[in-house]
């Protein structure tokens, strides 16, 4: 029996609709987006099962693997071996990249996907700033804190306004263009009013990678808008981004002192960590009589994050992960680019997109643990299901 999808009947049609119910509540929902998740996973697994019916390949399986793997390896080692069980769920999370590259590998249903996607983040963005609007200030105080809170709703943001760039840029036909700059520009909005710093400078470097992989030109009006919206912008936006510069400023030698913890975590359980678990407990312990300093759950650093709570071994696996995705994209993106014909408008999109949002989850990594933050995990991973489905042609269904 062949291995490809057969991209009919009812149980196929209804487990891409769970995955365009999770594209829709990325965005709005957690508790819908992974209970849809949920759903099209159990039907994958009968899938294949029942019908020897295999996954796509993305050439991510060993890297992921290993990391889960070594995670729960490390369960027993943990200082809260519990609560490092329960946290392994969030590798549940990496299942949209199989399933979106599997299961959405045609133009017609990335359009679905695109267009789900974006009338989620649409509509939670179109409320974070009548919010903003109905206090009348726009400041710290008012930020726009959408479905999620403010942290995770801008990363949210930051990610759906790379994936209606990318498009955008992509697009043909005006009707195409007309909508989707509709979007960016609405979600850009709520971004902003997020105030989340991390998120505007991973959506900063997203934005020069998906316009620098296109045409290397289009880093000067990227330049030039960025300049111009900041200048024209109120002083509470203009400092708060001028604050992420700051090294003097509070939160920013907080987060120093966070990752200089983390080190010192890792230093003290350089095999397994101290395990996947709130680490406000212990971060007391490293900081006992020092009032200085906030306590926090977690270190505000990916990496630091992966070598704390997993030790040596597991930052290791968490680099290899996050770089074998960036390979797969560009090789992706290579083969569309390489092809006797021009690959899709929304194949092209959708990897140019995921390499973006790779980037911005990336850069917003360095000074947040948004791997460990459900919400923003399960989007990025969504967009680099579709970017490493993208080299595939098959039919419309």
């Amino acid at each position: 029996m062949s291995s490809e999808p057969e991209f009919s009947g009812r149980g196929e049609r209804l487990l891409f609709a769970a995955l365009l119910a999770c594209a829709a509540a990325a965005s709005v929902s957690v508790a819908v987006s992974q209970a849809a998740l949920g759903l099209a996973l159990l039907l994958a697994l009968v899938r294949w099962a029942r019908r020897r019916e295999r996954p796509a390949r993305t050439g991510l399986e060993l890297p992921a693997s290993l990391l889960a793997g070594w995670a729960l390896a490390t369960i027993p080692f943990s200082g809260e071996p519990q609560q490092s069980l329960v946290f392994a769920r969030r590798f549940f999370l990496l299942a949209p990249l199989w399933l979106f590259a599997t299961y959405a590998a045609t133009e017609r249903r990335r359009r679905w996907v695109l267009g789900a996607l974006l009338a989620g983040a649409t509509a939670v963005a179109l409320r974070g700033v009548a919010d903003v609007i109905r206090h009348g200030a726009v400041d710290l105080a008012h930020r726009a804190t959408l479905t999620q809170g403010y942290m995770t709703g801008g990363g949210l943001m930051m990610l759906a306004a790379l994936v209606a760039l990318a498009h955008l840029a992509a697009a043909r036909g005006a009707r195409a263009r007309a909508v989707l700059g509709v979007a960016l520009g609405t979600v850009l909005a709520a971004l902003v009013l997020t105030f989340t710093r991390s998120s505007w400078l991973g959506f900063l470097a997203g934005a020069c990678a998906v316009l620098g992989l296109l045409r290397a030109r289009l880093l000067i009006p990227l330049a030039a808008a960025a300049a111009l919206g900041l200048a024209v912008a109120p002083a509470s936006v203009r400092e708060r981004f001028a604050s992420s510069f700051d090294p003097g400023h509070e939160n920013n030698v907080q987060r120093v002192i966070m990752w200089q913890t983390g080190l010192h975590m890792l230093r003290d359980h350089p095999v397994t960590g101290v395990g996947d678990r709130d680490l406000k407990r212990l971060y007391r312990d490293y900081h006992a009589g020092d009032d200085g300093v906030e306590i926090q759950g977690h270190l505000h650093n990916n990496l630091v994050q992966f070598g704390a709570i997993w030790g040596a071994p597991g930052l290791a696996f968490g680099a290899w992960f996050l770089v074998a995705v960036a390979v797969r994209l560009f090789r992706a993106r290579r083969a569309q680019l390489a092809g006797a014909e021009r690959a899709p408008p929304l194949a092209l999109g959708w990897t140019l997109a995921a390499l973006g949002c790779w980037v911005a989850f990336n850069v917003a990594g360095l000074f947040e643990w948004n791997f460990g933050d459900a919400e923003v995990l399960l989007l990025t991973m969504l967009t680099a299901g579709l970017g490493l489905g993208g080299g595939e042609q098959r039919p419309d269904a």
